[in-house]
């Protein structure tokens, strides 16, 4: 048995260097410290083990889905969502100790947390990307994914935090404090509660700034789990109306009910969220060291979609008197056509990458009606001015942020332009300080200041 568990032990240690087609690896038990497993350690050893589907290796890193199943916090178990096996990222499923004789709340509660602190800690062994990681699920398991997503406490006990996630994307998980904890307080059976508690148990209790993205998912109004996309939307609403968290989404999908919302929600997920948030995440990180344009070098905006072509816009980075100072001339008008909501952007969009010396950064993101938005990769927010002015064949920016804080001085800056046409759906003019090689790094000069 000894050799067995060593011969184990070896293949998931070198799994990542000679992988080529998809490999799954079942019953990973993922508490790391059996110590910190409270009530019936029995149980938990039972339950308490996830699945892996790797993709592949292709030496590159990939984002990791970590996904709980349904079943009302009192049945399933895990398994592989189809939509997420062919996302090209790598997927973690996890059981979690039932309710019922053998456990209670918090325990899943817990044992969800412990699985996602095992995906931080284990995944890069299987060419995961550990700050890249969706936690989402379905049903209960999306409670699960919104509960340990949303509320600090759980992955705290394992030395970790929330703030982690890439994302938050449950997919019609109970936003109030979930009927089966009702049950085990009331010693009932109910699968529909007879009234709504929202307590320390409840997803929606615990929303705030400074959370990950919450992508929220849920079938049709009259289809899904009685008053599941309402609660769903009530959450919705409290991040972006009253925390000003316009990065929270949600998709009602009519037409379909709570077991078939699955397949589109997470089809959703893959096309429109999972990648284009990966990259995000990237394009921050990879930023070029210690570099800024001189305030001399005017950048001409170059499409990334369409080759080389002129897409009609330059700008400056510079630093000036303590300050990042961004001057940005487009000759051609702003297609202003909103694309994502109410208080959408606008479809041409500048975003401004920041980071210090010590590797903080922060994206500022900005519009052509001089609106403009703070997302923290570590980065304090800064102050902040932006102007916008619109000429008669197109329109100027002016943008400055404070180049010194209490986090460090900025040594690094990006600026990227997000443009969404009429005659294409999304075209990406990038700087030359990153992205594509569109002009020669030599161009580039240490920053000085003027």
């Amino acid at each position: 048995m000894f050799k067995k568990i060593c011969f184990a032990a070896a293949f998931f240690a070198l799994f990542p260097l000679w992988a080529k087609e998809p490999v799954e690896i079942r019953d990973i038990f993922y508490y790391d410290d059996v110590d910190l497993i409270e009530h019936n350690a029995k149980y938990a050893y039972e339950r308490c083990r996830l699945d892996l589907f790797i993709p592949g290796n292709d030496e590159t890193k990939r984002p990791v889905v970590l996904f709980f199943h349904g079943g009302g916090l009192r049945g399933g178990k895990k398994y592989f969502p189809e939509e997420l096996k062919k996302s090209g990222a790598i997927v973690v499923s996890a059981n979690y100790r039932l309710s019922g004789d053998s456990a209670k709340c918090p325990d899943y509660l817990y044992d969800a947390a412990a699985a996602a602190n095992w995906v931080f800690k284990h995944i890069a062994e299987y060419g995961g990307d550990p700050d890249c990681v969706v936690i989402s699920g379905h049903s209960a398991g999306g409670y699960l994914a919104a509960m340990v997503g949303m509320d600090a406490r759980y992955l705290a006990k394992f030395g970790e935090k929330n703030t982690r996630f890439l994302m938050i994307a449950p997919v019609s998980g109970q936003m109030t404090t979930h009927f089966q904890i009702q049950n085990e307080r009331l010693g009932t059976q109910q699968e529909i509660a007879e009234h709504v508690v929202v307590d320390e148990y409840a997803p929606i209790w615990h929303a705030k700034k400074g959370l990950p993205p919450v992508i929220l998912f849920t079938g049709g109004v009259d289809l899904d789990w009685p008053s599941r996309p309402q609660e769903n939307q009530l959450l919705y609403s409290v991040l972006r109306k009253i925390h000003q968290d316009f990065r929270a989404e949600i998709y009602s999908i009519d037409g379909f009910g709570h077991s078939e919302c699955i397949d589109p929600a997470l089809t959703i997920l893959v096309k429109r969220k999972l990648w284009s948030a990966y990259a995000e995440k990237k394009r921050a990180v990879n930023m070029p060291e210690n570099y800024l344009l001189n305030s001399g070098k005017k950048i001409v905006f170059q499409a990334q979609r369409t080759g080389k072509a002129k897409v009609g816009a330059s700008a400056v980075i510079a630093q000036k008197n303590g300050k990042i100072i961004v001057d940005v001339t487009c000759a051609e008008p702003a297609f202003d056509r909103l694309v994502y909501g109410p208080r959408a952007w606008s479809s041409d969009c500048l975003n401004l990458y920041l980071a210090t010396a010590d590797g903080k950064e922060g994206q500022y993101v900005m519009d052509s009606n001089g609106r403009a938005e703070f997302y923290s990769f570590g980065l304090a927010k800064r102050p902040f001015v932006a102007e916008v002015k619109k000429t008669s064949d197109g329109w100027q920016a002016h943008y400055e942020v404070d180049a010194d804080g209490a986090d460090g001085k900025l040594v690094k800056a990006n600026l990227v332009r997000d443009r969404h046409t009429k005659d294409a759906r999304e075209i990406t003019c990038w700087s030359p300080v990153y992205g594509n090689g569109f002009q020669e790094k030599e161009s580039l000069v240490p920053l000085v200041e003027k």
